[in-house]
């Protein structure tokens, strides 16, 4: 099995934090931790931002799967059908997500 990370970066609407807070750690979280290979997830806040942006906020979520493109298919299976659906607090155009593939470890 491949060990995948994947890196989410967003923000919510302006007014709409604690919305977008109480999708993300009462539904969100939960419906990722639901889906194959899913192992841990965990979110982060962006602190001491030299340009003084919008607070802005990551989501670290780990899985273990050999069929990358399946699990990619059975996120957007699920987020089309509203099986895990998403927030109206969210700002969409802030969503950036990186996918990270482990490398075997240097001895």
């Amino acid at each position: 099995m491949t060990h995948y990370r994947f890196l989410v970066e967003s923000k919510p609407l302006p007014g709409r934090e604690a919305d977008y807070h109480a999708w993300y750690d009462g539904r969100h979280l939960q419906d990722l931790l639901q889906l194959p290979g899913a192992w841990q997830a965990q979110r982060f806040a962006v602190v001491g931002a030299p340009d003084g942006d919008d607070p802005t906020f990551f989501m670290i979520v780990d899985y273990e799967t050999d069929d990358l493109p399946a699990l990619l298919a059975e996120i957007q299976t699920r987020s089309s059908s509203g099986t895990m659906p998403s927030s109206d607090a969210l700002d969409r155009a802030s969503v950036k997500v990186t996918i990270l593939e482990a490398r075997p470890p240097v001895a």
